[in-house]
């Protein structure tokens, strides 16, 4: 009676916990995606619309590359199904404006760094 009793538990404990769910990163909203315009938009109105990017790279030649991430991953084991869902936006900044961007949906790498606001040139992510 014990066995079974430590079977139907060990059996339940496995069930519920049989989902993993792990986001990094804020939703990356399309509309928002949409509503940059090169040579318009400028960073302090991309972190309004995006947050603090994941990353970034300062080119050295005044140009300035801001990366936002996000990943959501879902496991289910007890239908061994997985779900993966990764957006990255990148944008490139020039003069403090939109140069260009680029929107990947559901694809692209997830990477990291603290974020700091356009300062002398030279600085760079520690990511």
């Amino acid at each position: 009676m014990n066995q079974l009793f430590l079977g139907l538990a060990l059996s339940l404990a496995l069930l519920c916990s049989g989902c993993f769910h792990h986001t990094t990163g804020q939703p990356i909203d399309p509309n928002n995606v949409q509503s940059i315009e090169k040579g318009k938009t400028t960073e302090s109105q991309l972190v309004q619309m995006f947050g603090e990017p994941t990353t970034w790279y300062d080119h050295g030649d005044g140009s300035r590359d801001l990366v936002w991430n996000y990943n959501q991953s879902m496991s289910d084991i007890t239908s061994l199904s997985d779900s993966n869902k990764l957006d990255r936006l990148t944008v490139t900044l020039r003069g403090g404006v939109v140069e260009s961007y680029k929107y990947l949906p559901h694809g692209g790498k997830a990477s990291g760094g603290k974020y700091v606001p356009q300062a002398p040139a030279t600085q760079k992510s520690g990511g």
